[in-house]
């Protein structure tokens, strides 16, 4: 009995190695006695803690063993004479999520190191389901639409599926403390979609936040799918349904921004620079049948340093209903953006910070759901520009104060004036 002890504590200090050899175990059980194997001590051992340094990269404990960053494991074993196997199970304390590595014998009744195989060899430090969150409070003076006092809260759940593909929703509150109507209580499904890879493709497929040219032609909720392929020149293409929008210029038709299909390539031509060129067709804008356009766009982007200068040009080609504006006048088919950025806060890092300016030269058949939090006159198509600084106060508190001014490109009476200041925590 003294030999099981003493063996017993052998198997919860050492832990798992290239090659290793376990001493032939010899004790009365309730299965079996085996006094006659062959005894071959450990030649290699690690603690039965191990705190891995948290630099983000990975750990081998082993040459066939991988572990992330800052886990924190244990190791338990059995040992069953009659079956000839050493089973450890490995544990991350953090959230109880392990994996199991097994060596197996050779030989009947003995563990033979030579012939030990080591299985299921990952092991996670962090539970596969992460949840994060974002709250953002906003403060908005509009000379034509009057004042914006929000607060808007984001819970984001992400669950990894496998090695490749991954699920991601996110549940949203806005609290308008402008009036007294209960609205806290409205919580809204705003994301659902996975992603992950098919071969050498990127795929990403659900209700997901589209970013078409930038944004200068779409940025909100859209449900499709997305595909993508390469590196420093990329292929995407995407095909899916726009989500509820204001469509002012469509003189209260259903809110939806129609059926979408198109593609981008982009390319690095140089250090710093890069080009982007796109396309995308919407049909049933309002879902009216004849309301559909089709809109090019191309971009250049050059970042030098901490400077990033960015240009684009877009034209439009719409029919129908989407051709025309508020007023029943026709729409522009053409525009163009240009930007200036100097650094840009970082949320982990304290006191970093940016300041940026953009000009907006845009008809109403070049955009859907436009990026900016300038006013851009319910498509009518608008000009002007913008300009902005954040800040990092500490980690994870951003704030940002903007700046627009922009007027109807129908109408040069029809201007507005907007001051936006927000303050974000993220966790």
């Amino acid at each position: 009995m003294k030999k099981m002890q003493k063996m017993i504590a052998v198997l919860f200090s050492v832990a798992m190695c290239a090659a290793m050899a376990v001493p032939a175990f010899a004790a009365e059980t309730d299965t079996a006695r085996n006094e006659e194997q062959e005894t071959v001590m450990p030649r290699a051992i690690v603690y039965e803690e191990i705190n891995i340094p948290g630099d983000g990269k990975f750990y081998k404990i082993t040459d066939d063993f991988e572990m992330p960053a800052k886990s924190r494991v244990s190791f338990q074993g059995t040992w069953s004479p009659a079956y000839a196997r050493l089973e450890f199970r490995l544990y991350a304390h953090s959230t109880g999520n392990g994996a199991y590595v097994m060596l197996t014998s050779g030989r009947e009744g003995g563990l033979d190191a030579t012939a030990a195989s080591v299985y299921s060899l990952y092991a996670r430090s962090v539970d596969n389901v992460k949840v994060t969150g974002e709250v953002r409070y906003l403060y908005e003076d509009s000379d034509k639409d009057g004042y914006t006092n929000n607060l808007r809260s984001r819970i984001w759940v992400k669950g990894q599926v496998n090695d490749d593909w991954s699920y991601t929703g996110m549940l949203q509150n806005v609290q308008d403390f402008k009036d007294n109507v209960g609205n806290e209580d409205d919580i809204d499904f705003q994301r659902a979609y996975v992603e992950g890879k098919i071969g050498g493709l990127n795929v990403l497929a659900g209700r997901y936040n589209a970013f078409f040219a930038n944004g200068n032609i779409y940025d909100t909720r859209a449900d499709g799918i997305e595909v993508s392929y390469g590196d420093k020149v990329k292929l995407t293409g995407y095909v899916g349904k726009g989500t509820d929008g204001t469509l002012g210029f469509l003189n209260g038709a259903k809110e939806t921004f129609g059926n979408y299909a198109g593609g981008e390539v982009s390319a690095d031509l140089a250090k710093g620079l890069n080009l982007a060129a796109g396309y995308i067709n919407v049909k049933d804008i309002g879902d009216i049948e004849d309301a559909e356009n089709a809109i090019w766009h191309a971009g250049l982007t050059y970042t030098a340093g901490d400077v990033t200068l960015s240009g684009m040009y877009l034209k439009g080609d719409a029919d129908g209903a989407a051709e025309f504006g508020s007023t029943g006048a026709k729409l522009d088919d053409d525009g163009y953006v240009f930007g200036l950025a100097y650094k840009g806060a970082e949320a982990a890092e304290v006191n970093s910070w940016g300041i940026w300016a953009n000009y907006y030269n845009q008809g109403g058949q070049t955009y859907l759901a436009h990026t900016t939090d300038a006013n851009t006159f319910d498509n009518d198509g608008f000009k002007g520009y913008g300009v902005g600084v954040n800040y990092t106060f500490a980690k994870n508190i951003v704030g940002t104060v903007a700046y627009y001014d922009t007027e109807n490109k129908l109408n040069s009476k029809d201007d507005d004036k907007i001051i936006w200041t927000d303050l974000t925590f993220t966790f």
